[in-house]
């Protein structure tokens, strides 16, 4: 079941309001998993029956790849459906430490495998030097986005936009370049706006580190330098919030 949280947005700590957060805590990983899937099929769906076409930006990392292989096997209109991804490390497709490569390799098989896919990496040697086509590329897909499949790391970053960055208060970007504090690979990422703008969000987190960050970030006092912080400050209607407490 679904439960309201109720919170205040980053700098809003002196009124309690209900914040836009709608979430569901789980025991396993793969209850979890399951859940997630069954949310973002349902809404693909409802999009392309609405719309007629999906734009679907999904995370990397570790937690999506369960998600993904269910994903794959479901029976929807996948032509009809825009993938990228929220982020990249400034690689080669091919390489292990690709995003792209793990949503072709997990998610663009079986049912899912003629998903229309725009990749974040260009030719360019920097995400500086490969920003404006970056930024091109996106534009072309539907905007604003109608789905977005976040992550969030024990730091609090989500997609590649890390607390304190510069990167969060960039309003006119669709694409920011940047480099993990802990992992000197550059990156590209998605911008808090283009973030924020999607038609719905959900978020997906697994482990107590993960967890209590996550909490910091909807607190009444939440700093405003936390991501996760920031996009609710900036967003019109709820995210759905998915943990796993293993």
């Amino acid at each position: 079941m679904w439960r309201p949280v109720t919170g205040s947005t980053a700098g809003n700590s002196e009124h309690q309001t209900e914040i836009m957060i709608e979430e569901r805590i789980f025991s396993s990983a793969a209850d979890c998993n399951r859940a997630v899937a069954d949310s973002l099929t349902s809404s693909l769906r409802h999009t392309l029956e609405t719309n007629g076409q999906a734009s679907f930006a999904v995370s990397g990392g570790r937690t999506p790849v369960g998600v993904f292989d269910l994903i794959s096997e479901v029976d929807l209109a996948w032509n009809r459906v825009h993938l990228t991804t929220i982020d990249e490390r400034w690689v080669s497709p091919g390489d292990e430490a690709s995003n792209e490569r793990l949503v072709r390799d997990h998610l663009m098989q079986d049912k899912a495998a003629g998903a229309m896919f725009t990749g974040m990496k260009t030719g360019h040697p920097s995400p500086d030097l490969g920003r404006n086509e970056c930024a091109e590329r996106i534009s072309r897909l539907p905007l604003p986005l109608d789905l977005v499949y976040l992550g969030m790391g024990e730091d609090g970053h989500i997609a590649s936009l890390f607390p304190g960055s510069p990167a969060l208060s960039d309003n006119d970007a669709v694409v920011v370049p940047g480099v993990a504090p802990q992992e000197p690979v550059a990156r590209m990422s998605l911008s808090l706006d283009a973030l924020a703008q999607a038609q719905a969000i959900c978020l997906h987190l697994s482990g107590e580190a993960k967890r209590q960050v996550y909490q910091r970030s909807i607190a009444a006092d939440a700093d405003p330098n936390l991501p996760f912080a920031a996009l609710l400050a900036r967003r019109a209607v709820p995210v759905q919030v998915f943990l796993a407490e293993s």
